[in-house]
């Protein structure tokens, strides 16, 4: 019992430490991004507010949904690679995040631009 605990508490540390990353990867850039293409700084605040709850949000999904039953008894190896399960469905959550704020920012910029050019 007490060591799926701490696997699942490993797990979501683990996690958040990804989705971090992926908040300082991609911070300056996207505000940049944001800054031009919307002008408005309330526009840019909402939608990197948006951004990091959607990456947040999701690697807690991924750990979440992970399932840490394993028996006393277990070997160590086993719960590394039940770790290494679930961080392997928090990465693919954060991949969907990630793939739909591209997909409407690619959307709004080609909006966007095509408006500013007339």
């Amino acid at each position: 019992m007490v060591s799926n605990v701490l696997a699942f508490v490993i797990a979501l540390a683990l996690g958040a430490g990804v989705a971090f990353a992926i908040y300082l990867l991609l911070r300056r850039s996207a505000i940049a991004l944001l800054d031009e293409v919307i002008g408005l700084p309330a526009g840019t605040t909402f939608y990197f507010r948006v951004l990091c709850l959607c990456v947040f949000l999701a690697a807690a999904t991924g750990v979440l949904g992970g399932v840490f039953d394993l028996k006393p008894e277990a070997r160590f190896m086993e719960y590394v690679w039940r770790v290494a399960a679930v961080l392997s469905s928090t990465c693919t959550w954060l991949l969907m995040a990630l793939l739909v704020f591209l997909s409407a920012m690619t959307v709004l910029v080609a909006v966007l631009r095509r408006h500013d050019q007339r």
